[in-house]
């Protein structure tokens, strides 16, 4: 420090004949310090900048009291370690207060000027030889030592300035680092969870896509599915009442033919009743015939014993009994018809009621097709429903399908932008990694 402060006196040319006249005009200068400082006070009142640093009148009285003892230091030529010590106070005291140097050197500018007044005018009103150049020696001496004092002081305030600058900035980069490094350390880890995410989403739009291709296939396969059971189950509805009118004349026709089967029936019956009427008047004449034989046979034994009287009787005899044996002959081949008849009647009687046993059958069965039929018909017609609602369903499904394909496109599209922005927001992360390294180094080396 006192190599310090010889350097920066010899530069400021403060030497013995300097300090001799500080102290020559000592009593004068401690003399008009009092006045001095307090027209200083008066006059930065003006200025709240720097009259308000003082917040009452003892403020100003016990800084009046340190500028004093300072300054009979000067004057007293005492440029050694304590006014070193003293002059640093000074400029530890301006930067804890805020007090800008400005105000310091303006300062320093007024009270110089009024000292210098103050002895100006002694010297002008004295009875000296060469006052001209005892007042400038008196201004070069000032002059020399407020700069020295200034000097001391700024650097002082400089330092503490750029120490507390250095201090703020040590506190500022490890706060800095500690909040913002961890932020980046988040933001580089929320960007590779991002990445993996993108990732992922793109793989899974990628199956998406694949997955909305083949439904949408398989929609097309079941649109056109239902288009072709649709059209069958027209043709088998089509079938269907084509099958109900025939089973409706069959039944039709069933009827006619039972009630035609029962006709017959009594037909037959009726002509069994009618045989069986004749086979009893063929037997009564075959009853006749008989007797007529053995009458034509009595007649011919008689006749035959009249001899030649009874041959013309004999004759008519003959051709009776003739005529009776072909009668007989004859109701014994109508018998038999008749009982050929009557065997067919039965057959035939038979054979139709077995005939009216199967209508009657077949009307059932015709009942129940019908009925299956008309069975048929509305399950049919649900079925066609069911196909229209499945195909309109396929449609719906088909279209939306689309629209999933294409959001998952969009999303491809999205999940690979959102892929490449998180590569260069890592890019970008990594490089602010790097200039905050580089910044915080910075800082420390200033």
């Amino acid at each position: 420090m006192g190599h310090q402060l010889n350097e920066r006196m010899r530069f400021l040319e403060i030497n013995e004949e300097t300090i001799a006249c500080l102290r020559h005009w000592k009593p004068m200068i401690d003399e008009a310090l009092p006045s001095v400082l307090n027209a200083f006070y008066a006059h930065i009142a003006q200025w709240p900048e720097a009259g308000g640093m003082f917040k009452n009148p003892g403020m100003i009285d016990q800084a009046k009291n340190a500028q004093i003892q300072h300054w009979k230091k000067i004057t007293a030529g005492e440029f050694d370690e304590s006014y070193v010590a003293s002059v640093r106070r000074i400029g530890h005291t301006h930067n804890r207060i805020g007090l800008e140097p400005r105000w310091y050197i303006g300062g320093y500018g007024f009270i110089t000027n009024r000292i210098i007044e103050k002895v100006s005018h002694t010297i002008r009103d004295g009875f000296r030889k060469n006052r001209a150049v005892e007042r400038a020696d008196l201004i070069t001496a000032l002059n020399k030592a407020v700069m020295l004092d200034m000097d001391f002081a700024i650097s002082t305030y400089l330092e503490a300035a750029k120490d507390e600058r250095l201090s703020l900035l040590g506190n500022l980069s490890g706060n800095f680092e500690a909040n913002v490094g961890s932020v980046i350390e988040d933001v580089v880890q929320t960007v590779e969870e991002l990445k993996q995410v993108s990732l992922t989403l793109d793989e899974l739009a990628r199956t998406t896509t694949d997955k909305t291709t083949l439904v949408s296939q398989a929609a097309d396969q079941a649109s056109s599915n239902s288009a072709g059971v649709a059209s069958a189950s027209e043709e088998l509805s089509s079938s269907i009442r084509e099958i109900s009118s025939q089973v409706q004349v069959s039944s039709k026709v069933s009827r006619e033919a039972g009630a035609k089967a029962q006709m017959v029936t009594q037909a037959m019956h009726a002509l069994r009743e009618q045989t069986n009427a004749i086979t009893k008047v063929t037997e009564f004449i075959n009853d006749v015939a008989e007797e007529i034989n053995l009458l034509a046979l009595n007649a011919t034994i008689e006749s035959a014993r009249a001899g030649e009287a009874g041959k013309g009787f004999a004759v008519v005899a003959s051709e009776v009994k003739n005529l009776a044996s072909q009668t007989t002959r004859a109701s014994e081949e109508i018998g038999s018809q008749l009982m050929q008849i009557q065997k067919a009647c039965a057959e035939s009687e038979e054979q139709v009621s077995q005939i009216a046993e199967t209508i009657d059958n077949l009307n059932q069965a015709v009942e129940s097709i019908a009925a299956a039929v008309e069975e048929q018909s509305a399950a049919t017609n649900e079925i066609a429903q069911n196909v229209n609602v499945t195909s309109n369903a396929a449609n719906q499904v088909r279209d939306n399908i689309g629209m999933v394909a294409q959001g998952a496109l969009q999303t491809t599209d999205s999940s690979r932008a959102m892929l490449n922005a998180t590569e260069q927001l890592s890019n970008k992360t990594t490089e602010l990694r790097t200039q905050l390294d580089r910044f915080l180094s910075e800082i420390k080396a200033a």
